[in-house]
């Protein structure tokens, strides 16, 4: 992987659409993404996990908490919780 950047995709919801439009990025950034796959309802954060990134889907307070815990800067991309300091992306339901 190189010096490539590391970014964490880490959803507790998996949605296709969402890995691909994400990977296509990673591919245009340079990024190396690994993708947490849930086999359980675990939190989507591997243990001892680091890297330079995360791009979360969080629904379950295991992952909030697993996330925070990285001290990693991190993207979420649900609604579930309210934090003023997490970077966020939504949908614009709006354009569909």
């Amino acid at each position: 992987m190189g010096n490539r950047p590391r970014v964490l995709l880490a959803l507790d919801y998996y949605d296709h659409r969402v890995h691909r439009g994400v990977a296509r990025v990673a591919s245009q950034q340079g990024w190396a993404l690994i993708w947490a796959q849930q086999v359980t309802r675990m939190a989507a954060v591997p243990p001892h996990w680091s890297g330079d990134g995360i791009i979360s889907l969080i629904l379950f307070e295991e992952t909030r908490r697993a996330v925070e815990r990285t001290r990693t800067p991190f993207v979420d991309m649900g609604l579930m919780f309210d934090q003023e300091n997490w970077h966020r992306v939504v949908v614009d339901n709006k354009q569909y």
